[in-house]
Order: structure tokens, then sequence, then C-alpha cells
């Protein structure tokens, strides 16, 4: 029974914009700490000024379509990385993406919903926000209206037309893995994650990390590994999905280009864009279909692929790719990469959008903000 409640995706009570929405709280649990209507969040807008947005779903399951009524929408960054002005009126965004979109404040003065629509296998009201214009008189209730364009659920917006600011000439690849991902119970009757038709499980007692310095080998399949001893080895990664959800894949420490998805067991390789394809370190994978996506293996260390989606931790849906055991091996490399790793964590360095790291303040990486643009 307590498998069987982990690994269930669960449908959420409610959803957040900055921390804030109205919620029934005739409708929450017996002793729960609840205010009726609590407000929703307020974000101020002058006319005719331009405004960018940064957007980052932080969902444990869901996916959204967001968007601010009567206001379109440009898409300049995706996933840290700058993009060529892409203009739209709707924004799908997975579990652990993230965008940045320039708003112009065009309308005429008044109050607008901005808004998060839980996309429809979850029947749950949409998430709202107000954007208010100086000079209007304050609405707690603005008037309903949404776009209409119609979507595809569970998929990215278009690779096609999302392109990178500059363009970037691909490598050929070198290598090429194709990962079949699958979900049935295992010899012991647990559902777990398969990769290949191997499930990842952890050695407790002997650590990745430590198996690494000690120069070990992994000949386990179940550690879901993939060594890379060659610097600059180019990497295409095809990834069939069996399953009938979609999931939003990442990988840590590398960004890679998405070469195309679809549907069905087999991936289209005349249908991959290897020109000038958007660069990007989560992606989904369709429901019953395929990504392929190429990185080039230049950063030493021991780094996890893995769905987002918090239910399938426990399965676990993961595996693992190491690069260069002669260098990763080295105690002051250990030690730089351990302290990168912390600062990342809290903020304190980030992902610029050439790929280096910058250094900025720990009030910036942990408050919302709103950039306006005059």
């Amino acid at each position: 029974m307590l498998i069987r409640t982990i690994l269930a995706p669960t449908v959420p009570d409610n959803g957040l914009i900055n921390g804030k929405n109205n919620f029934d709280c005739s409708k929450a649990p017996p002793g729960s700490k609840c205010v009726d209507n609590a407000g929703l969040a307020k974000f101020e807008f002058v006319k005719d000024k331009k405004y960018r947005l940064r957007i980052i779903n932080t969902s444990a399951f869901s996916a959204f379509f967001f968007s601010i009524d009567k206001h379109d929408m440009e898409v300049i960054e995706a996933d840290g990385l700058y993009t060529k002005r892409n203009k739209i009126h709707r924004l799908p965004i997975n579990v652990a993406q993230r965008y940045s979109v320039i708003v112009t404040a065009n309308q005429p003065v008044d109050n607008y919903i901005m808004r998060s629509e839980f996309q429809k296998t979850i029947n749950l009201p949409n998430i709202k926000a107000i954007v208010h214009y100086e000079g209007a008189p304050d609405d707690p209730e603005p008037k309903d209206n949404p776009w209409s364009d119609s979507l595809t659920e569970y998929v990215d917006l278009d690779h096609k037309t999302l392109q990178p600011l500059e363009e970037e000439k691909i490598p050929e690849s070198t290598k090429k893995f194709e990962f079949k991902i699958d979900f049935h119970k295992n010899s012991t009757g647990v559902v777990k994650a398969f990769l290949n038709n191997s499930s990842y499980i952890p050695d407790i007692n002997f650590p990745t990390l430590d198996k690494i310095f000690k120069k070990k080998s992994f000949n386990e399949t179940s550690a879901n590994a993939y060594i890379f001893d060659k610097d600059g080895e180019v990497v295409d990664m095809y990834f069939i999905n069996s399953d009938d959800g979609e999931h939003p894949f990442h990988i840590h420490g590398y960004q890679f280009w998405v070469l195309g998805t679809g549907n069905g067991d087999k991936v289209d390789e005349n249908e991959l864009n290897t020109h000038n394809p958007i660069k990007r370190d989560t992606a989904t994978i369709p429901a019953s279909g395929w990504i392929a996506i190429r990185f080039v293996s230049d950063n030493p260390g021991a780094w996890g692929i893995h769905c987002h989606m918090i239910c399938y931790r426990f399965i676990p849906f993961l595996f693992i790719i190491l690069f260069f055991f002669d260098k990763f091996t080295n105690i002051f490399f250990l030690y730089f990469h351990f302290i990168f790793v912390l600062r990342v964590a809290f903020g304190i360095w980030s992902f610029d959008t050439v790929g280096h790291t910058s250094r900025r303040s720990a009030k910036n990486a942990t408050s919302g903000r709103m950039d306006q643009i005059m």
C-alpha cells in the first residue's frame, strides 16, 4: 500500500503564482490551516513599458499553459540560453523548465488576469494572478478574456520555431545510444522504471563518487552507468518512451541540442534538425513517442539524467553518465566539483547564457524578480 501510494502521480489541491492563489477551504482536510480567498499575486505594469517575466515550473508533477489575457509574449530565453524572439499567446511549460518572455503593456489601462492552466488531465481551476496597470482601479476579480489558441498538451514549445539567438554550427555525432523507457514490475513484484530493461538501484554501501575515487568498475547492470573516457565525444541519445505519459527529462552538468521529437517507437532520423537547433537542459519526451538529443562530453564529473517529476524519484527513473576518470579522480578536482555544486544549489553561482559560471548575490538568486525594459 505504501509503494502504491508513493508511485501514483498525485492530483494537487491547488496551484500558486509567486506563492498566492485563492482556495475554497471547505475542501481542505479537517484541521488544515486554511484562509478562504487569500488573494492573488499582483504585478504592477506601467502603460507602454516592456517587462521581462522569468517563468519557472516548480511543480512536482503538473505541466501548465502560462498566459496573460490580451497580452502577447515574446520568448527570449529557455533554460538559461537566449533565443530569437518568438511571439506567442500561451506558453507550455513542463516541470523544471524555465523561460523568459517580454511583455509589452500596450492594452488599455485596466486589470488583466495572468493565468497558469493545468493541462486537461488535471481537472482544477486556473491558477491566477493580477496584472494591474498604473492608474487602474483595484479589482480583485478582473474579467476573464483568455486566449483561445489550441495547443497540443504535454509537448514543449515547438523546437522548430524556438531558435538560439546566435547561430551555432553543431558537430557531427561520434557516438550514439538508444534508450527504451518502460514501466513494469520487477522480480519482487514492485513497479519500477526501466531503461533498456535495467532499473537503477543505488549502492548505499559504496556510493558512486567513492567508487570513482577508488577507481572501481561499475559492473552491476543496475548501476545504470555509462562511462566516457574521451574528451570531446559528440553524443547522440535517442529516448523511446513506451509509457502513456510524457516525461520532462533533465541532464545535470550539461545542456543539449534538441534534434527532434515525434510519435511512435522509432526515431525518424530524416526529420532531425541539425541546423541551428535549440539548446536546453530539460525537454519533454512525448507520451508513446521519442526525443533525440546531442551534446559534447566536455564537463568532467558524475552527472545524473532523470525525469524531473517527483513521483519517479521513488521508482527510480535515473541513469548516470561518467566523464574522464583520470581528471575526476584528482582530489583537487573532487573538492572544487563539490564546492561548485554547493554554490549552485544555494544560488551563489549560476550558469550564464554561454555556459560559464557567473557570480550573483544570494538576494537575487532567491527573490522573485520582474525586470522592466525601459
